[in-house]
């Protein structure tokens, strides 16, 4: 019997997460502050204390840089019953179930599925670079809905 098969793509793991990003500025800041304190009761001399203040006003803005840099990450997970995807334009979180989609329609960077209540849901694909994953998605979808194909021409 073969199992059903499920896709996971998530976001990439550079930039780090602006979460990520936060806790290295807080720990870089805790840090900086700790090595001001010890030196002003002489327990670091001033060499350990620039060393170590220099590291963590580093790492500082290192941290800064990434959460300036840091966008929304986008994922994508199918399985037989359901897609669950972020949306690009907000950060709304989307779960449609395969029993209430009709169809679905394939565009150069998007998927755009049809419920059978005729409301429209557009996946983006322009942020996952592998074109093997994209075509792995839209295979996926194949199996489990109907596809309306577009007519480049129409003729009456």
């Amino acid at each position: 019997m073969k199992t059903p098969q499920t896709i996971d793509l998530k976001h990439e793991s550079w930039p780090p997460s602006r979460e990520t990003s936060m806790l290295i500025l807080i720990l870089s800041l805790a840090t900086l502050m700790l090595s001001l304190v010890l030196s002003m009761f002489n327990w670091l001399n001033a060499n350990a204390t620039l060393i170590t203040a220099g590291a963590a006003l580093l790492m500082t803005l290192v941290a800064i840089y990434l959460i300036s840099i840091a966008s929304p990450k986008h994922y994508i997970y199918l399985n037989h019953e359901e897609i669950l995807f972020k949306r690009d334009k907000d950060s709304e979180e989307v779960c449609l179930k395969f029993d209430g989609l009709a169809y679905f329609e394939t565009r150069f960077s998007e998927i755009v599925f049809s419920t059978k209540e005729a409301e429209k849901f557009v996946l983006p694909l322009n942020y996952i670079s592998n074109e093997k994953k994209r075509w792995q998605i839209k295979e996926y979808l194949r199996e489990h809905l109907t596809q309306r194909k577009q007519n480049a021409f129409a003729f009456e």
